[in-house]
């Protein structure tokens, strides 16, 4: 993303008020009022550009490529560039050049509602057949049109069925493998994830049923050829169990043979008879990342064997908003809430929890094709989700939920948290915050651990907090005015176009930042001395140094004050002068004429 100031803001609203114009009739209600001219002249410059994407001289593809990615940064081309982009993926004839510069493009654009004629079940065929094709282009286009089948739910079946049937041939290269297995997954979940009453499928024989079983139970992992075989087996049989017409027969049968070989508790096919039970998948996350996660059969208890002594856990009764804890080994007992990020029971620890129900075996297999995904992205989902949750729930956050905070993704908490201060009224916290300095109110502990992992989209929330005055005075207890400090940090880590401007107005405020000490750093002096660096000119001649350093650097950030009143104004004047400097340049440069002259001003000048 772009970001641009207000100036350059304001020139910019005037072209697009024109390509506004340009999209499908399907999105005409945005912009009615223009016609279709200019539909017509973006359309046209979009259909060049993609052209000049392949274009022999590396120059003008460049020049092409940024062109299109300013146009994707405008919202409301959006679904016109959406659809563009994607019948020029879906063509056979687009080259693999043009395809890596719009697959970026398209990744950020919103998926919109496909304009192409409606595919039909007589071309799932073909496009496999294209699939073996000796053209790049020719493999991705029909990859990227039988993918596009699956959002019609009448042809999900067909496609995954033939997909199934082609990927069991044994003659298959180990290519055609490759080029069919994330279809085939594609497929799969899209089968999983549809009403299943409209997805009516063949039931197989019951011999071919005892054959799949017969594998799953008979033959060797550590064979190769083995393994294959038995996996698809189980794949088979796990289809089985999920639908609804088929489960019991599967079950019955499932239990007839593992009677008949002894009755073996932890044999592969009771493995198949549990998986029907309902479950909880419990997903562990440290530092951002996914870490493992584990499936809990609802009230059959789990034994930790590495733990001295083996101690069960058992959960047993969940449902889509909680879960009931009886025992664990890391979770206390008690009810915890589902796909809600739970912080570690213990102060300190960075790892945190998420719960997900699992009442049947069809949301088990979905699941797992949810948990594949970008771990970013589900990051991004897990953090919205917890922080709706908090705000729905009214109640300030405990110590350990203030911490876990620093668990989620950063820049889905800066934008939320206004939100939660102007929401959840404000409560007590009595901790050390795992080594932050202490803040009295949760409003204070939060704006604490923002202060190490918050992004621009926080700031004005942590402005407002700061200005409301809802986090009081300083005291020896509160020893900074942590979110003005917040602010500033990350001011300091993470700027943002305007970020001069706002480090200027704040110059002569002259709060101090902490307590406790003789002469503590105020905010217009931090801000001015941030200012100052980020523009390359040394803070010392203008009377800047250094406090409270002990306090501040716990934050990550510098706390500045003024030696005199007279050099806070000769900040302001050094600004004023910057900014001059700045206008002259850009008059030059529409002008083509040489740039005023502005008087220098130095530091201590009256």
């Amino acid at each position: 993303m772009r970001f641009v100031g207000p100036t350059v803001r304001r020139l910019l609203c005037r072209p697009l008020l024109a390509l506004a114009a340009c999209l499908p009739l399907s999105t005409a209600r945005l912009w009615a009022f223009q016609g279709p001219d200019a539909q017509e002249a973006v359309a046209q410059e979009v259909s060049r550009l993609i052209g000049e994407l392949d274009d022999p001289e590396f120059a003008k593809r460049n020049k092409a490529a940024d062109r299109l990615e300013e146009l994707v940064d405008r919202p409301l081309l959006a679904p016109f560039l959406s659809s563009r982009f994607r019948q020029a993926l879906l063509s056979p004839a687009t080259s693999f050049e043009v395809r890596s510069r719009l697959e970026p493009l398209t990744r950020s654009l919103p998926k919109t509602s496909s304009v192409e004629p409606k595919p039909s079940a007589a071309q799932i065929v073909p496009l496999l057949d294209q699939l073996n094709s000796d053209a790049y282009a020719d493999r991705d286009s029909a990859a990227r049109q039988l993918k596009a089948m699956l959002a019609h739910v009448e042809l999900i079946a067909p496609v995954w069925l033939e997909l199934e049937r082609r990927a069991a041939d044994p003659a298959l290269s180990s290519s055609g493998r490759r080029a069919l297995e994330p279809l085939v997954d594609q497929a799969h979940e899209a089968w999983l994830l549809a009403d299943p009453e409209q997805l009516p499928l063949p039931k197989p024989p019951a011999d071919q049923i005892a054959g799949w079983i017969d594998d799953v139970s008979r033959l060797n992992d550590l064979v190769p050829a083995d393994l294959v075989r038995r996996t698809q087996a189980e794949r088979k049989l796990l289809d089985l169990i999920a639908r609804d017409d088929t489960r019991e027969q599967m079950l019955g049968m499932l239990r007839e043979r593992i009677a008949a070989d002894g009755g073996a508790a932890h044999s592969p096919l009771q493995d198949l008879v549990d998986f029907a039970r309902p479950a909880i998948a419990a997903e562990v996350w440290s530092n951002q990342l996914h870490i493992y996660q584990q499936y809990l059969i609802v009230g059959l208890p789990q034994y930790n064997e590495a733990a001295d002594p083996p101690k069960a856990t058992l959960f047993d009764r969940v449902d889509d908003q909680t879960a009931h804890c009886v025992s664990g080994n890391a979770l206390n007992p008690g009810d915890y809430p589902v796909r809600v990020a739970i912080p570690h029971p213990l102060p300190g620890q960075e790892t945190m929890y998420y719960l997900t129900n699992l009442p049947t075996p069809r949301r088990r297999l979905a699941y797992e094709y949810h948990r594949r995904r970008d771990e970013r992205l589900r990051l991004r989902e897990i953090s919205e989700r917890t922080l709706n949750y908090y705000l729905a729930r009214g109640t300030p956050l405990g110590e350990n939920e203030v911490l876990m905070l620093a668990q989620l993704d950063p820049r889905t908490v800066s934008r939320l948290i206004g939100t939660y201060f102007e929401t959840v009224p404000d409560g007590s916290l009595i901790s050390t915050l795992n080594g932050l300095i202490s803040q009295p109110t949760v409003h204070g502990g939060i704006a604490a651990v923002i202060s190490r992992i918050g992004t621009r989209e926080a700031v004005p929330a942590l402005e407002r907090l700061a200005r409301s005055g809802t986090l009081g005075q300083l005291s020896n207890e509160n020893r900074l005015d942590v979110a003005w400090v917040a602010a500033l940090a990350i001011a300091q880590r993470d700027p943002w176009p305007d970020v001069d401007e706002w480090l200027a107005q704040l110059v002569d405020e002259q709060l101090p930042l902490s307590s406790g000490l003789d002469r503590p750093p105020d905010l217009g002096a931090s801000a001015a001395g941030l200012l100052l660096d980020r523009h390359g000119a040394s803070t010392t001649p203008f009377g800047l140094e250094t406090a409270g350093e002990s306090v501040t650097d716990s934050y990550r950030f510098v706390g500045y004050r003024f030696s005199s009143q007279r050099d806070r104004q000769d900040v302001n004047r050094w600004w004023q002068r910057k900014k001059a400097l700045a206008r002259a340049g850009r008059a030059a440069q529409l002008t083509g004429s040489e740039p005023t002259t502005v008087p220098t001003i130095s530091p201590g000048r009256p």
